[in-house]
């Protein structure tokens, strides 16, 4: 069954990596015509149903023409890899179940997101901007676009809701001494350093933000290479460390609810009590509390993956 698991893996990597979206696609006008749009125009700002504004009971669906195909022909595949997990004979084996449901997952968001993608795009070239003009809420930063939620992370850094395929201690710098690999989650993990100079996604991106529920800030990622080098492995990771460790302002504190800023507080001073000499210790204080400290003692990577919830473009960061 483990050999049926890794076929099935195999065919959604392939699956994945080899879907070209049509550069044009076929939507369905106010007066139930047809009309075909470039991708890029239906992926732009004010062609993208605004959030927080409730679907439309009715919302027509994707018209099954030739420009539409290659949609189709992916959601078809998606689910019938769906069927075949579903009829996997997991023999009861914890194993097993998990990694039929690891795949299960990546196959159900993939749907999920396209799924979404389609209703904002089909509510809008039906029904307008509930009869008004295209205004700020319909602004997309960073494009939650067709392209977004298609957007391949490399293994290491992408979420798994069992366990992490790194051991990433967002407090310590991100190297390959400090971040011991999962190689049965990570295909070509040896040696380590061949991880940390892969392309980070695919396609490739030159910048990323990422989000946290527990964070009030996002964090920019760039390549430490140059501004608009391709991200790499590394980059994620060495940005996520930097941003923790800048010194939080007096604005961002006092923002803190009585309770979380307690926790905050305790973990800001665990944080200095664990100096290794007298000096270290003095400055740390002197800094003050970090970034880091938001997590309340909670510092390990839980990998990434795309925010589909507000057509924001952000990716979110797991945090364990």
């Amino acid at each position: 069954m483990s050999a049926e698991i890794d076929r099935l893996e195999a065919t959604l990597s392939q699956l994945l990596n080899t879907f070209v979206p049509p550069a044009q696609i076929d939507v369905v006008g106010p007066q139930g015509e047809i009309i075909a749009v470039d991708l890029s125009e239906a992926d732009s700002a004010v062609k993208v149903w605004p959030s927080g504004m409730a679907f439309p009971v009715d919302i027509p669906t994707l018209p099954h023409t030739a420009n539409n195909t290659p949609i189709h022909a992916f959601t078809d595949q998606l689910s019938r890899l769906l069927e075949e997990l579903d009829g996997v004979n997991t023999r009861n084996d914890e194993k097993i179940k998990m990694r039929r449901k690891d795949v299960v997952r990546v196959v159900v968001e993939e749907l999920d997101n396209t799924d979404e993608w389609m209703k904002r795009i089909l509510s809008i070239y039906k029904y307008g901007n509930g009869g008004n003009e295209p205004g700020p809420s319909m602004q997309v930063a960073g494009g939650g676009s067709f392209a977004h939620y298609h957007t391949q992370l490399h293994p290491s850094i992408t979420h798994h809701a069992q366990y992490p395929s790194i051991f990433f201690d967002m407090s310590l710098p991100p190297t390959v001494e400090n971040v011991p690999i999962d190689a049965s989650a990570v295909p070509d993990a040896h040696p380590a350093s061949k991880v940390f100079t892969a392309q980070a996604v695919h396609p490739p991106l030159s910048a990323m933000v990422l989000r946290s529920d527990k964070l009030p800030w996002g964090i920019e990622v760039r390549s430490s290479e140059d501004y608009d080098h391709l991200l790499g492995v590394s980059d994620v990771l060495q940005c996520i460390y930097r941003s923790f460790q800048l010194p939080v302002t007096v604005d961002e504190l006092a923002a803190l609810d009585a309770g979380r800023s307690f926790h905050v507080q305790a973990a800001y001073r665990a944080r200095c009590n664990r100096c290794q000499t007298p000096k270290e210790y003095e400055e740390e204080k002197q800094v003050g509390v970090r970034r880091i400290d938001f997590l309340m003692g909670r510092h390990m990577f839980g990998g990434l993956s795309a925010d589909s919830r507000n057509g924001s473009g952000a990716w979110i960061l797991h945090i364990l």
